[in-house]
């Protein structure tokens, strides 16, 4: 008898192991339409040894590179607002004789032991933001360039000892920064005034000499973002050691698909794949797809489970009619994302032809996500057209109440820029349409110590590469840059916590192809 509870007590210990992290077992994670990617390109590694006027004057020419430079550490003044409160990444900045930049990472160390006016040598990545910046939900939006601070080169280690400036250090004066705007109000908030020269020698820059000529690098940026959140209904999530899948393949007119559980009709299965330290990485071949049928302007699609990714191209005036059954009374979520100039009508029935709900709330580059209640077991219909009869293509994802919480946010542009609140449990997905040829550059920054990964899916809903991007830890950015993209269409963005904790973050998308 001892024995055998020693077994179960071992057992239960292994259980709750697997249970608290992402694992990678395909059988426990089974995929549906999965097809093989490739691996994510290799960041841009190699460092440039710069000075801070040269990333002051010519900032794009920098742009997703490493760099190494030199130059006397300040605090920035801590922006408070009595509601809501927009920050930039930026948080402490490097200033010469003449120039300042703005640089986040390893903020907390130096701000604790640095003096003002430490020279300190640092490498990092140089990257564009852009996003509000102040006070209120309606604060303006800024295009910040900062640094991205990965290693603190000297003095090394930081030590309250190491950190007592030596020898003759100028006294400059702090950053100024313009007052924060009243909630609603226009105009910059953290552009960083010139410093004047030192009034005395500083100490030497051990990589490089430093030009002396002022600029900003904190700009009023108007051009409003495509890209706004939306809310969606957060059905209780499963839990995270309940087996299940990840995106994948889309349908396609192919063959009858194969009887069983597992044969559902295109895309992935999302579902947080456990791990036990870095990215999910399953394996499973593809299912088959029923071929659409047609009947006057409406496809009928075939059946689509719940946590199954899809992108499909919807003709000029017509309709797409998706199955879907469920076996007790629950909430149904459709998420629909499209292109910006598209304006997708969401409709959900009984298998009778009862609606339950009609909606077209969405417009621009938000999301259309219905929530209905499914009053029993049975087969249902989700039917999607354009209110104005074009065509085009449009991503979905279905959730009921037992499934995890996928949640769409935006679509968007080259040059966009947002923030979202990621709830616990969750997982977010954007969009963005591309061509083939095109350079993309992509951001992934927390604003906390959560640990973020990107997964990319095709116009067929694959995904793009077998590994997601996981190259940092708790709160450092994900990069994905000069990724060529391989394929003209919608594509998809993945963003999730590997611990399912809450994250505040921020994600921008470039045309890398646009600077020099």
């Amino acid at each position: 008898m001892r024995k055998g509870l020693s077994w179960f007590l071992l057992l239960a210990a292994l259980l709750g192991i697997l249970a608290g992290c992402r694992q990678s077992d395909s059988e426990a994670n089974p995929l549906r339409g999965r097809s093989s990617g490739t691996t994510p390109p290799a960041l841009i590694d190699e460092p440039l040894v710069v000075t801070v006027s040269d990333l002051a004057l010519a900032p794009t020419a920098y742009y997703g590179r490493v760099v190494r430079l030199t130059g006397r550490f300040r605090r920035l003044p801590v922006l408070t607002c009595s509601d809501v409160t927009r920050r930039s990444p930026a948080v402490w900045s490097l200033t010469d004789a003449a120039d300042t930049v703005l640089v986040n990472g390893t903020h907390d160390q130096l701000a604790r032991l640095a003096p003002g006016d430490l020279t300190i040598s640092v490498q990092g990545r140089w990257w564009r933001w852009r996003g509000p910046v102040g006070c209120g939900k309606d604060a303006p939006l800024q295009e910040v360039w900062y640094l991205h601070v990965s290693h603190v080169l000297a003095p090394n280690p930081i030590t309250a000892a190491t950190l007592t400036p030596v020898g003759a250090v100028a006294v400059l004066p702090s950053p100024t920064l313009e007052p924060p705007p009243t909630e609603g109000g226009p105009g910059p908030i953290a552009a960083i005034s010139p410093t004047p020269p030192p009034t005395s020698a500083a100490t030497p820059d051990p990589f490089a000499t430093v030009t002396a000529t002022p600029t900003v690098l904190v700009t009023p940026f108007t051009a409003t973002p495509s890209a706004t959140p939306s809310a969606s209904p957060t059905p209780t999530p499963s839990p995270p050691g309940t087996p299940s899948g990840t995106p994948s393949a889309t349908p396609s007119p192919s063959p009858t698909p194969t009887p069983g559980p597992s044969a559902t009709p295109g895309g992935p299965t999302l579902t947080p794949t456990l791990i036990p330290s870095v990215t999910p990485i399953p394996t499973a071949g593809p299912s088959p797809t029923p071929s659409p049928t047609s009947s006057g302007n409406q496809e009928d699609m075939g059946e689509l489970a719940t946590q199954d990714l899809v992108v499909e191209v919807l003709a000029p005036a017509a309709r797409h009619r998706w199955t879907v059954e469920v076996e007790q009374a629950t909430t149904l979520t459709v998420n629909v994302a499209t292109p910006t100039n598209r304006n997708e009508v969401v409709s959900v029935t009984t298998e009778s032809g009862n609606v339950l709900i009609t909606q077209n709330n969405a417009s621009g580059a938000a999301p259309e996500i219905v929530s209905v209640a499914l009053p029993g077991a049975g087969k249902y219909y989700v039917i999607i057209s354009e209110a104005t009869g074009q065509g085009g293509p449009y991503s979905m994802i279905l959730n009921t109440t037992e499934s995890y919480n996928f949640v769409f946010k935006g679509t968007l542009v080259y040059g966009d820029a947002s923030s979202a609140d990621m709830s616990p449990d969750s997982d977010h997905f954007w969009h963005f349409e591309g061509i083939e040829g095109d350079h993309i550059a992509l951001l992934v920054a927390p604003a906390d110590q959560s640990d973020l990964f990107i997964e990319l899916y095709g116009p067929d809903a694959a995904l793009v590469f077998d590994d997601p991007v996981d190259d940092g830890g708790a709160g450092v950015p994900e990069f994905l840059i000069d990724f060529e993209l391989p394929e003209t269409g919608f594509y998809a963005v993945r963003i999730g916590e590997f611990d399912y904790a809450a994250s505040d973050y921020s994600i921008s998308l470039e045309d890398f192809g646009s600077f020099p």
